[in-house]
């Protein structure tokens, strides 16, 4: 069975690849574990025949409403407008309606 190596390390930070390591520890009640291959797990969805863009954070531990608000906010702050957002508990999941701003607000809290 083949393993991926841990990533090298750099001397600064984000790499030219736009990668960033997570932080040891976060003060969030929430935790978005990453991939296998240290990659956020952010996917970009689009449903209806394209027209309804949806930004999905798989990999959701604690607190999942805390990270919806907390997503909610920084949306708010970022782009002037509140947008639609939803929250699967069972798969862990957070949908956010059309957004790019989710990486930058992961890599942000440390994720």
């Amino acid at each position: 069975m083949q393993r991926i190596p841990e990533p090298p390390k750099h001397s600064s930070y984000p790499t030219p690849s736009g990668w960033v390591p997570p932080k040891e520890h976060s003060d969030t009640p929430y935790r978005v574990r990453r991939t296998r291959f240290h990659n956020l797990p952010v996917y970009y969805i689009v449903l209806n025949g394209g027209n309804r863009p949806f930004t999905t954070i798989s990999e959701v531990g604690g607190d999942i409403w805390a990270l919806d608000a907390d997503v909610q906010e920084y949306v708010t702050e970022e782009t002037g407008k509140i947008t639609y957002m939803r929250v699967d508990e069972v798969c862990r999941k957070l949908w956010v309606h059309g957004m790019e701003l989710v990486s930058k607000f992961l890599i942000s809290k440390g994720m």
